[in-house]
């Protein structure tokens, strides 16, 4: 479905790094492969409610030495987000917060909605015709 969602996109690239190694994939396991195949900058993007349990993560300290952590505001984790040790360490987003999270869309997906205009039209496609989240 990745592959779908970028498809005549040059600016992305898909990564097998994490089904290629296969079992427990950690955050800093992936980073640290990505650091040795390529030299370019890494950012790390998570939301709000991500950052306000990052310290639970494995190793974030050094999650934060492969990558930047950029945190895109989730309503409801503002206050959180902002207790978190790693609030400065991070660069946090001022944009408008768009309310939209896989689990919601499998949900609509679920209850029959539509997720249209919420996902990429050939990825839609091939989650109907194969009936996934249904």
């Amino acid at each position: 479905m990745v592959e779908l969602a970028v498809a005549g996109n040059e600016r992305f690239e898909v990564s097998t790094v994490e089904l290629d190694r296969g079992g427990v994939s950690y955050t800093v396991d992936t980073l640290e492969e990505l650091t040795r195949e390529d030299s370019h900058d890494l950012f790390l993007v998570v939301g709000s409610d991500g950052l306000a349990a990052f310290e639970s993560w494995y190793r974030p300290r050094r999650i934060l030495e492969l990558a930047t952590l950029v945190v895109y505001p989730r309503q409801g984790y503002e206050a959180e987000s902002r207790q978190s040790s790693f609030f400065d360490k991070a660069v946090n987003l001022d944009t408008p917060i768009i309310e939209v999270s896989s689990s919601t869309l499998r949900a609509r997906l679920g209850e029959g909605k539509t997720a249209r205009y919420l996902i990429p039209e050939p990825v839609l496609r091939y989650i109907e015709s194969n009936g996934l989240y249904v």
